[in-house]
């Protein structure tokens, strides 16, 4: 079965969506914890959408509301953006936690600076026009 793009799931301790702008950028609002069953579904839809929309892709992680995730779903991710890194131009998220910037700045670093970390909206919605438009209701 194929994700449904455009529904927010809930999960134990939080909730994911995700939405394809196209053709080449993908928009996600993840709140609370990212366990590893999140993760797992975030990735079948970042696979889908990877899996037909070439190169040169472009992403948007709004993230401002996630409290912590479980180590086993970061690696999880790491694994899965090492892999496919060859298809991104860049991969923007947003983070409110100073301990999850630098995550995902050292992620970055792990993915040839694929990753920005921003600490601030007003940044992150600079930067990412198209992900304002797309908010979960």
């Amino acid at each position: 079965m194929a994700p449904a793009f455009g529904r927010t799931a809930v999960f134990a301790r939080g909730e994911a969506r995700v939405d394809v702008v196209p053709p080449k950028t993908v928009v996600s609002r993840v709140t609370g914890y990212i366990d590893v069953p999140m993760m797992r579904h975030l990735l079948a839809h970042f696979e889908e959408w990877r899996s037909t929309s070439g190169d040169d892709l472009v992403s948007f992680h709004d993230m401002e509301e996630v409290t912590d995730y479980d180590p086993e779903a970061r690696l999880l991710l790491t694994s899965w953006l090492r892999q496919h890194r060859r298809q991104f131009r860049v991969a923007h998220v947003l983070v409110r936690s100073r301990a999850l910037t630098w995550g995902f700045r050292l992620l970055g670093t792990l993915t040839d600076d694929l990753i920005v970390a921003h600490d601030g909206r007003e940044s992150f919605e600079k930067a990412s026009p198209v992900a304002t438009g797309v908010r979960s209701p």
